[in-house]
């Protein structure tokens, strides 16, 4: 009696539109279906006859990917999809995407059932990688596999108790540049050959994946922590030598954020969303790569949380201005606040500035948030002139960040502002730092030019810690040099940071330009600065920033 089942079977194989093709690990082919002439330009018994004929028609640019490709296949129940460039007999190239499975046969071994077929967008012969399946541009597998991996990983290392792990999230930090500067075309060969590097330096018990953009993931097995932080080593000397991008030589840098045994997961998710915090801490760490702790999570909850609580925060009104005096280091009086932004969180009470405003800077809310501390500066500013007629003349500095400079209406922002408290716009001065202005020289000396010509002064704060050109900064509109803090609070102890104070004062006494020190905290600084002929200064030597409330309580200008 015929087997049913096998003659079914191959009856689905041999009316399939795919090319069908099982092998086994040796690489002998055991049968192949009549769509392989059709698909791949060869009689199905020329290909069982030649078993390395598929290889061969590999075009040379994804010989690679077909490496990499058969590589995972090594693995039991590995299943992968690579979309490869063949040369069909004296045709042009054509596109396939190979969806192949490691299977058990009826005796027990291990074969490699494939299916292939064209990839045809559109009616060109060549196909763009924004129209290829997560993973794909590279020929590694994507999340869903490194998910299954990753289970497989808990299970292994359940059962074994002491068998070590590393899991690495790679990204690289500057495709965004190379796509912005020289087209996505380059990225992508960018992505391809960072999967080419990586693979190439793969231990024996690795397995690479491409999570998709510039992200990768890369696990090992049986290892030990040691072990894992040289193959990360190794990985960031092979990303020093350049890439090169069709006729350009770009080097980068690679980020990685890495997770070790013996921390237990259930869920790939959490080691994955672990790895990942790791790796953007790495992007600020100068090793350029990071070991995954529990305060790690701890502290992106909470940024995550911070994130999510700007915009509800403004509206709520925890939100508060703070004022710090500036004060005349040659007559001792007042000559103006700087507005600094506070939030009182209902759960975690005053949280710093330097935690919440990078992260408002990150995004965009740091526009209305900005937008918010100019309008308030300006209506406490009056309340003050008004019931403090002797602080009438006061200014108020108030900083602007990268993104409100940066923004196309910012000039009517300001000025809308102006109009809708009504203060007195000579009465305003904006603090932009050094690095804001020089990102677009131009740009800046357009429209710190037009609020020049409002009658607000322009101070470039933290002075001395960015890029300046002194060609830039003789151009800019600017009316006031700020020495940073770190170079003043530590001028009583270093003859440099003295010298630095130094120099900044007598470039802007050059230009016509005043100076404000900032973090006087000392008496010896307000000495040091006098003997220099700065202008103002700063810091808690002389006050704290206080409340309105508190201000409306100092004495009147010129009292003890």
């Amino acid at each position: 009696m015929p087997d049913l089942d096998s003659q079914f079977y191959r009856l689905l194989a041999d009316t399939s539109y795919y090319a069908e093709i099982v092998g086994d690990e040796a690489g002998t082919i055991l049968c192949a279906s009549p769509s392989c002439t059709t698909i791949l330009g060869h009689e199905p018994q020329r290909i069982m006859e030649e078993p390395g004929l598929l290889k061969d028609m590999i075009h040379p640019d994804c010989q690679s990917t077909w490496q990499i490709h058969m590589d995972i296949l090594k693995t039991p129940n590995a299943c992968h999809s690579a979309l490869l460039r063949i040369n069909l007999p004296g045709k042009h190239p054509v596109w396939i995407e190979r969806q192949a499975q490691v299977i058990t046969g009826p005796d027990g071994e291990l074969l490699i059932r494939s299916s292939c077929r064209r990839v045809c967008p559109g009616e060109s012969e060549t196909i763009s990688s924004c129209e290829l399946k997560e993973g794909s541009l590279t020929g590694l597998p994507g999340r869903e596999y490194c998910m299954l991996q990753l289970e497989r990983l808990f299970e292994s290392s359940r059962r074994s108790g002491e068998q070590g792990y590393g899991v690495i999230y790679a990204d690289i930090d500057q495709l965004k540049r190379v796509n912005d500067s020289m087209g996505h075309s380059y990225g992508d060969l960018l992505i391809r050959q960072a999967a080419e590097r990586l693979h190439e330096h793969l231990p024996p018990m690795g397995d690479l994946m491409h999570l998709g953009g510039d992200e990768f993931i890369i696990i090992i097995d049986n290892t030990t922590p040691r072990a894992v932080i040289r193959f990360v080593k190794e990985i960031q000397d092979a990303f020093k030598k350049p890439c090169i991008l069709f006729d350009q030589r770009v080097t980068v840098a690679i980020s990685m954020g890495i997770v070790l045994s013996p921390v237990s997961y259930v869920r790939p998710e959490d080691l994955l969303r672990n790895a990942n915090i790791a790796m953007r801490k790495a992007k600020t760490s100068r090793h350029g790569y990071k070991v995954f702790h529990a305060r790690l999570l701890e502290e992106s909850l909470r940024s995550t949380e911070i994130e999510l609580d700007l915009p509800r925060a403004l509206t709520d009104g925890e939100f508060y201005l703070h004022y710090q005096p500036i004060i005349s280091l040659e007559s001792h009086v007042l000559t103006g606040f700087e507005a600094l932004l506070r939030w009182d969180h209902p759960k975690w009470g005053v949280i710093r500035p330097d935690e919440f405003l990078p992260i408002a800077e990150s995004t965009d809310f740091i526009v209305p948030l900005g937008e918010w501390i100019l309008k308030r500066a300006m209506r406490d500013m009056q309340q003050l002139h008004t019931k403090r007629p002797d602080f009438a003349g006061l200014s108020v500095a108030v900083n602007i960040s990268a993104k409100q400079l940066n923004r196309y209406d910012f000039v009517n922002q300001v000025q809308k502002a102006l109009s809708d408290t009504g203060y007195d716009p000579e009465l305003l001065k904006l603090e932009i730092t050094e690095t804001a202005a020089m990102t677009n020289p131009e740009l800046t000396d357009t429209r710190l030019g037009k609020l020049k010509k409002m009658g607000i002064e322009i101070s470039l704060d933290d002075f001395g810690t960015g890029y300046s050109s002194l060609s830039y900064l003789r151009t800019l509109p600017v009316d006031c040099l700020k020495v940073d803090r770190s170079f003043v609070s530590g001028m009583d102890q270093s003859q440099e940071k003295q010298q630095i104070v130094r120099s900044v004062i007598n470039l802007a006494r050059d230009m016509n330009m005043n100076v404000v020190a900032e973090g006087v905290e000392l008496s010896e600084h307000w000495d040091m600065l006098k003997v220099l002929d700065c202008q103002d200064g700063q810091g808690f030597y002389f006050s704290r920033p206080m409340g309105l409330d508190k201000i409306m309580e100092l004495p009147e200008q010129g009292e003890e």
